[in-house]
C-alpha cells in the first residue's frame, strides 16, 4: 500500500505566478537554489499543529518550510465500480 501525501511542493512556474519571475527573492519566500530538486515533489513531512513552518533535513543544518511553499494535493477517488456495465 503506498502513502498518500496531503502536500507537494509548488513547481517552479507556480512560484512564478504567485510571486513574479524575482520569485526567489520576494520579501516572503527564501527558496535556496539547493532547494529546487524539491519543485513539484510531494512534501513528505508533517507540520504540527499551530505552526506554518517545519524544519526539514538538508545540506548545512536542512531548511525551513513555510505552508505558503506548498499546494494541498487533491486526493483521488479510490473507485472501483461493483460491476461493469455494457450497452446493449
Amino acid at each position: 500500500m503506498s502513502v498518500q501525501h496531503k502536500y507537494r511542493f509548488k513547481t517552479e512556474e507556480e512560484f512564478i505566478k504567485e510571486y513574479g519571475n524575482e520569485w526567489r527573492f520576494h520579501h516572503t519566500i527564501i527558496f535556496n537554489y539547493d532547494m529546487d530538486y524539491l519543485l513539484g515533489t510531494d512534501f513528505i513531512w508533517g507540520f504540527i499543529d499551530g505552526y506554518e513552518c517545519v524544519h526539514i533535513p538538508g545540506p548545512m543544518g536542512g531548511w525551513n518550510i513555510h505552508k505558503s511553499f506548498l499546494l494541498k494535493k487533491l486526493e483521488e477517488p479510490n473507485y472501483k465500480p461493483k460491476k461493469f456495465i455494457k450497452e446493449i
